[in-house]
């Protein structure tokens, strides 16, 4: 964790001790240090000689192999010297706060791809951050100023996720991801903001065979770096899909001992069983299967603790298989938990296939890119959606801002030459920096795991960027240059394979086991805050969509989405003092 405050309030020093001592017993031992109008507590505090300037980081650099205080006092000096430049190489999951006293300013920033959160708030004259919410909120002054945001919520329920700066409450943001912020005094002025991800120069004139080279030796330096010297095992969450069973065999090359773990669903969900076990079988790794059917005594417990961890709202069901799969590690007594999350966000995977598609046959004046981008969410989004269920205070909302303005400067990027690279670039900055790789991180914290997601790497991201578009999509095979340099460490038949996607059954349990509950958070809890029209609510919990949506899974889909937003506001906003549920 990292807390701190930049301001002259003289209470602030006390407000600093009182959060500190609300933590939670369990919470890793932080230090503490002041200097000046600034203090911060974290796992490392750093004051360069002469206290000219004070740190406080928090995570794992990389790589891991090396000692991190070590890496953090490079880190903070590097950044005295050279200011936020010194960030572009770092990679890991990490958060930092760095204070010079000689310009009185304050510079907050985390990890490229969002694995830490990091939040602020102004009260008063000062400003509060943390990479909890939840220590902001405990802080008697910031939690009496909460109101809900509707920009946010309105937001949420397009993505099913807040986009930064956003969070559902207003007076508190987040940091965006690749995204220093320095604040100066007065706070009035607005924060300096510098984006920190440094484009790799474009390779032209390589073959085939370079390409297979350069993929092949990115792939395996993003493992080594996150693998401690002395491992004795680590946990790999094994879909049997591509890209966890290409991080499963790339450690296994690498001799690191394996324990793998796969979500069972049970029949007839649990289609993707049998791959796992051929990729454990061809590897000789041992494969634990993790049943994943939730009882409905236990389903209301487990989500009020799965978005208490969160904080943010995620309302992709997929985080209640995270969970489970993260318990089940954690109790076999593994502490490192690998994954293959970023995949198709790094080789323009199967969600951009509705994008390529549009591009090629949507030439008509009526097409928009950034529009079909944002339907590939496939959530609360369009008129005729809202129309049905927004109340008249969101409806208003929708109709002062356009969302299109969180997906433009992305896939408009100028510096990149395509269709393929832009996708690429969006996708890391928006699904997956903002929902997928946060909400692992945040699940695997839960667990007191330490996760490592080897293909959001800043070094492959870099070079995934001037991949040719052959290589990404050639004919009908996707990700083809991972597969090249996959043959031989994997079965055909999973190479081969076409893409599928985590087959949680969630309308089933959703209209299923899960109904008694949704009926209360939805039918009952939601509704009385007056934001959401009845009618399509209680639509859907009979298990109906609007005509236009044939897909069965996406009544479930908007369901779990929905009742994660009530627990959401009954954890983080109706409650005078949170409590852990």
């Amino acid at each position: 964790m990292l807390i701190g405050y930049f301001g002259n309030n003289p209470l602030n020093p006390r407000r600093l001790d009182t959060l500190l001592a609300a933590l939670p017993p369990s919470s890793v031992r932080l230090q503490k240090a002041v200097i000046g109008q600034a203090g911060l507590a974290a796992p490392w505090v750093l004051r360069l000689p002469g206290g000219e300037s004070l740190a406080g980081l928090t995570g794992r650099l990389l790589p891991v192999g090396q000692f991190n205080a070590k890496l953090a006092e490079e880190l903070v000096t590097k950044l005295a010297k050279f200011g936020t430049s010194a960030l572009e190489e770092i990679d890991g999951h990490w958060a930092l706060a760095f204070f010079r006293p000689a310009t009185s300013n304050l510079l907050l920033a985390h990890d490229q791809f969002g694995a830490y959160q990091l939040y602020y708030a102004q009260e008063g004259d000062s400003l509060w951050y943390s990479t909890s919410l939840k220590a902001l909120l405990a802080l008697p002054e910031l939690a009496r100023q909460r109101s809900l945001d509707l920009d946010a919520l309105h937001a949420y329920l397009a993505f099913s996720y807040v986009p930064a700066p956003r969070t559902l409450l207003k007076n508190i943001r987040c940091l965006p991801p690749q995204t220093a912020q320095v604040f100066n005094e007065p706070l009035s002025r607005i924060p300096q903001s510098t984006k920190l991800f440094r484009f790799a120069p474009a390779s032209k004139g390589n073959d085939e065979t370079d390409w297979c080279k350069a993929m092949s030796s990115r792939l395996w330096t993003a493992l080594q770096h996150r693998i401690e010297p002395e491992t004795k095992m680590v946990a790999v969450a094994l879909s049997g899909g591509l890209d966890s069973s290409a991080v499963t065999a790339g450690l296994s090359r690498l001799g690191v001992p394996l324990l793998a773990f796969h979500l069972d669903f049970g029949p007839p969900y649990n289609q993707e069983k049998e791959y796992a076990e051929k990729v454990a079988r061809f590897l000789e790794i041992p494969l634990e299967l993790v049943n994943v059917l939730p009882s409905r005594q236990a389903v209301g417990d487990m989500l009020r603790r799965i978005v208490w961890q969160m904080e943010q709202p995620y309302g992709d069901p997929v985080t209640l298989p995270l969970w489970l799969v993260n318990r089940a590690i954690s109790e076999a007594g593994v502490k490192v938990l690998f994954n293959g999350e970023g995949g198709d966000q790094l080789l323009a995977g199967w969600p951009n296939k509705a994008m390529f598609t549009a591009e090629l046959y949507g030439g008509s004046q009526s097409y928009n890119r950034v529009e079909t981008y944002l339907r590939t969410f496939h959530h609360f989004y369009g008129s005729e959606t809202q129309n049905q269920l927004y109340g008249s205070d969101l409806r208003r909302v929708a109709a002062q801002i356009t969302l299109q303005d969180e997906i433009r400067p992305y896939l408009e990027e100028p510096t990149l030459p395509g269709l393929f690279e832009r996708l690429r670039w969006t996708n890391y900055w928006t699904k997956g920096s903002q929902n997928i790789l946060p909400r692992a991180a945040a699940m695997a914290r839960a667990h007191n795991l330490e996760m490592q997601a080897p293909l959001f790497d800043l070094e492959m991201a870099r070079f995934a960027l001037t991949l040719p578009s052959e290589l990404l999509l050639k004919g009908s095979v996707e990700k083809y240059l991972l597969k090249q340099v996959l043959t031989g460490m994997l079965p055909t038949e999973i190479i081969e394979r076409s893409k599928r996607g985590m087959g949680v059954p969630t309308t089933e349990w959703c209209l299923g086991p899960f109904q008694s509950a949704l009926k209360k958070w939805l039918g009952s809890a939601l509704l009385k805050r007056g934001l959401f029209q009845p009618t399509y609510i209680r639509q859907l919990l009979q298990g109906s969509d609007l005509p236009g949506e044939i897909r069965t899974r996406r009544v479930g889909e908007k369901l779990w989405q929905l009742a994660v937003l009530e627990i959401w506001l009954e954890l983080f906003l109706d409650r005078v003092t949170l409590l852990e549920p």
